[in-house]
């Protein structure tokens, strides 16, 4: 993850950004989504409940709440091994949330032709300062394949949790 930055004084920001970065931004919202949905899935099936009671404990939980859930859940239920496991994708999950935040939440722009967030969410190093985040294409791209190989383990793990639930 490349350093917040204050804003120089002399800096002139571009607040447009490419197609290729929008339809960047659209994919990491879209697929955060189904992320989100799959661990509420997950929550479920550690539970056992089906989606009508699994919906009404889920719905408006945020994704700290879930992250803090399934591993409790993962601790109480799950062996060792495989909870370690869940533990590394909740933690791969919980450190990109934070950019999920900034692309979704934060102003586009650009600096010198990189595409820039920037956010009062971030924190910066002094109360007054306005800070940015650079989301080039190559990170952009890593955070999707982040997304996407947390999505695979919790939809292997749920397989995981089923064939658990046969053994005595």
């Amino acid at each position: 993850k490349p350093p917040v930055m204050p804003a120089s004084p002399d800096w002139e920001g571009n607040p447009t950004i490419g197609l290729n970065q929008e339809r960047l931004i659209g994919r990491v919202i879209v697929e955060w989504s189904k992320l989100e949905a799959i661990m509420e899935d997950t929550i479920w099936c550690l539970l056992s409940l089906d989606m009508a009671i699994g919906r009404k404990i889920t719905t408006r939980m945020d994704v700290g709440t879930k992250i803090t859930m399934l591993r409790a859940l993962g601790e109480g239920y799950l062996p060792t091994e495989v909870f370690h496991a869940l533990s590394l994708v909740l933690d791969l999950i919980d450190m990109r949330r934070e950019d999920r935040n900034a692309i979704a939440h934060g102003s586009w722009g650009r600096q010198n032709g990189t595409p820039i967030v920037i956010s009062l969410r971030i924190k910066p190093n002094a109360p007054d300062e306005v800070v940015s985040e650079t989301f080039p294409d190559t990170r952009m791209q890593a955070i999707l394949a982040d997304i996407q190989r947390s999505k695979t383990a919790l939809i292997r793990l749920m397989g995981e949790i089923a064939t658990l639930r046969d053994k005595p």
